[in-house]
């Protein structure tokens, strides 16, 4: 008898160790975005708590970058390195993370198009790759897996 699938859909809030999600990001900014994309700037507001308390902008190692993603006021400016999508306007955002977050742990983009499940798994394990930080920096800015 062919065996018969019952699909179950669960709805769940999982705490993530910000501290971790930091360390992907800035494994992604030294090593996995760079073949699509490239710090073009950052703006950040100054009376953010990281500005305020002058908290050292790399206090436990990390990319300054990804300290400054995951902090609220802060944006970052990414561009195409080649200059091939030249009307992209691409930001990163604490926001846009969390936004990442959540489609790589539903392991469906934006736009309901499934992707290996692997990313969440590492995620949830801590034991992620470059390639899992390169694949929530482009579901955090473009919603979906569009290089590589």
């Amino acid at each position: 008898m062919p065996k018969k699938n019952l699909p179950v859909t669960v709805t769940m809030t999982v705490d993530l160790d910000e501290d971790y999600i930091r360390a992907v990001l800035t494994n992604a900014f030294e090593m996995g975005i760079g073949y699509w994309a490239q710090i073009a700037g950052v703006e950040a507001n100054m009376s953010t708590t990281l500005f305020r308390t002058g908290t050292p902008m790399n206090p436990h190692g990390e990319n300054s970058y990804a300290v400054m993603a995951m902090t609220e006021g802060c944006v970052i400016k990414l561009q195409d390195p080649e200059q091939t999508c030249t009307d992209a306007d691409w930001t990163l955002t604490r926001e846009k993370v969390i936004e990442g977050l959540k489609l790589l742990l539903a392991s469906k983009d934006k736009n309901g198009k499934e992707f290996p499940r692997r990313h969440a798994n590492a995620l949830l394990s801590e034991n992620d790759d470059v390639e899992t930080a390169d694949v929530l920096v482009q579901l955090a800015v473009l919603g979906e897996i569009v290089f590589g």
